[in-house]
């Protein structure tokens, strides 16, 4: 049993409760424009150059085959920078790669109440792979979490939620309520607890009907334990650039703790 990972973060202190590693897919269903981990977005491994590490010299270009969007993963281009500023992302791993490095940590999981996160990417897009995991971590005794878009394919849902403790959903826009929400009603006839996570982004989710739908959610389910406002940055946006693509929220500005604070409000209203 493989799958594909981009990364594996160790002393995680966002992604669930205590301390934790998180393990982060790589593959996406949905495509955010916002997304701080455009690398997350493809399901294949991709060449991606750190544009801080890059001095332009070019030779890269020299001993391209290609051109990068047709990129075939020679992998020549990391051979001839001088800076190592090309690098692959994404890696095929066994479960048991990636149990080797979760293991290291058991004793600050124990102290802390922490455990192991499935992360993105979104993990059920490879679920499978997901669930063997999960059970692997579940056998050791480890509190695992999924952070989820809530698009989990229906027939691996209780597979899934047997062996996951506590479920992040994300709530990103008002076109996905009926998805979201059918993903947190499987989820509480399964008597799984829910965070409700909510990016809001200036311009496109921060208005009053989104809010209205965030509360409806909380109000309806009981499984729904806690809601968190996760306020748009644009820490990833150079990401965006180090992969060849377009950001398309540069000029969308941060929000001010003033406005972070009117949206928490808005939510419990």
């Amino acid at each position: 049993m493989k799958g594909i990972l981009y990364n594996i973060q160790r002393f995680s202190l966002h992604d669930g409760p205590g301390i934790r590693t998180t393990v982060f897919f790589k593959g996406c269903n949905m495509y955010c424009a916002w997304c701080h981990n455009p690398e997350s977005i493809s399901f294949n491994p991709q060449v991606m150059k750190n544009s801080s590490k890059c001095t332009s010299c070019g030779e890269c270009a020299k001993v391209c085959k290609v051109n990068k969007p047709d990129c075939i993963l020679c992998k020549t281009c990391i051979a001839a920078c001088p800076t190592g500023a090309i690098t692959t992302v994404g890696r095929e791993y066994t479960v048991a790669e990636v149990m080797d490095i979760v293991l290291k940590d058991r004793a600050y999981y124990s102290k802390s109440g922490g455990g192991v996160t499935f992360s993105g990417g979104e993990a059920s897009a490879q679920p499978e792979f997901l669930i063997a995991l999960a059970k692997a971590c579940k056998a050791e005794g480890l509190h695992t979490c999924l952070d989820t878009n809530g698009l989990i394919p229906p027939q691996y849902i209780a597979d899934i939620a047997d062996n996951i403790c506590i479920f992040l959903v994300d709530f990103k826009l008002e076109r996905y309520y009926e998805k979201t929400t059918d993903c947190i009603n499987a989820l509480c006839g399964l008597s799984k607890p829910v965070i409700l996570r909510c990016p809001i982004i200036p311009g496109i989710n921060d208005i009053p009907s989104h809010f209205k739908a965030i509360r409806r959610i909380k109000a309806t389910y009981g499984n729904v334990e806690s809601v968190e406002i996760m306020p748009y940055h644009s820490i990833g946006a150079s990401k965006w650039q180090d992969l060849g693509l377009e950001y398309e929220l540069a000029d969308v500005a941060a929000p001010t703790k003033e406005q972070v604070a009117e949206w928490e409000k808005s939510v419990i209203e």
